[in-house]
């Protein structure tokens, strides 16, 4: 654990000690204020703020804890973040590499219309999706075809 929160964005361990300090869990030095008391006996809890801390001692505050169960919780928030992280690098890269019709479909499940105009209530008979796009493309090409007119 200690070399994940070495390695570790600022920004992970920001959202990590802010969840520590909203479950009040408690390292073998107390919680995020009573930490800073000890570990900055210059500035102490005055500047609580985690992101205005420097990294290391976010670190540390962080090494503080040593139940199993936080521990298991840490590694949980960490892996979330590692895996959004490689999901928007995917993205990334395949939108490099995507087809002239697959950029037409993402294109058009990201227009904000098309959720308002082609999202089915529940209550509704369910029908193919590819049936609900073909009619918001057309929709819109229609629209768009008038304007150039």
């Amino acid at each position: 654990m200690d070399e994940k929160l070495a390695d570790a964005r600022k920004e992970v361990l920001v959202e990590l000690v802010k969840i520590a300090q909203k479950r009040r869990m408690l390292g073998s030095k107390g919680n995020w204020k009573e930490f800073l008391n000890i570990y900055d006996k210059k500035f102490g809890s005055c500047l609580s703020d985690p992101s205005r801390r420097s990294t290391d001692a976010l670190v540390a505050f962080l090494k503080t804890f040593t139940e199993p169960d936080d521990l298991k919780f840490f590694d949980k928030v960490m892996q979330c973040h590692s895996n959004r992280d490689a999901s928007e690098q995917f993205n990334k890269k395949s939108s490099d590499t995507e087809s002239p019709e697959q950029k037409l479909v993402r294109l058009t499940l990201e227009h904000p219309q098309y959720p308002l105009q082609y999202s089915l209530p529940s209550h509704e008979e369910v029908r193919c999706p590819f049936t609900l796009l073909f009619r918001f493309l057309w929709n819109y090409y229609l629209h768009l075809d008038a304007g150039l007119s």
